[in-house]
């Protein structure tokens, strides 16, 4: 199974993506900021923020495993540079995060998502599912916006709809 995240809103406290399942989309996210580095040169992850820093795109492995902190199976994503715990749950906004992936079916402000249980639900469900099956669950996340932070949803009505 391929998870699919596209960052498309890219805020100074938050971070707005769209989530799809196979090829079919499925809920929002929200993520903290993504903090690049422009120096090539510096240590990887050197700019990070603790609990305030959106995990580098890229292509993690997804497993259901328990989570000592919400006492409750839970995906991570593995192997994610520099991050440790990383997973994908509900959640309203970028406190909720902690460096994790929240989702939900409506995105309310560039800083804040809802409706997050029924699409959590059906997340989960797939992902176990998959497993269930032997199929292995990766998540491909990738930055589309045009490196400039946005400040509003202006010229993303549609998601408030």
């Amino acid at each position: 199974m391929k998870i699919t995240l596209e960052r498309f809103i890219r805020g100074t406290e938050a971070t707005i993506g769209s989530l799809s399942v196979d090829g079919e989309w499925l809920a929002y996210t929200l993520e903290d900021a993504v903090r690049d580095d422009p120096n090539p040169t510096t240590p990887q992850n050197e700019g990070k923020v603790y609990g305030q820093t959106a995990i580098p795109a890229g292509t993690y492995h997804v497993i259901v495993n328990l989570s000592p902190r919400l006492k409750k199976r839970m995906p991570r994503l593995l192997n994610v540079p520099g991050f440790d715990g990383i997973l994908i749950h509900k959640g309203n906004d970028a406190g909720d995060t902690q460096g994790c992936i929240l989702i939900g079916a409506k995105v309310d402000s560039p800083t804040r998502i809802s409706d997050c249980s029924k699409v959590f639900d059906e997340l989960f469900q797939n992902i176990d599912y998959a497993y269930g099956s032997g199929e292995g669950v990766t998540i491909e996340i990738s930055n589309v916006w045009d490196n400039e932070p946005h400040g509003s949803l202006e010229n993303y009505e549609w998601s408030l709809q």
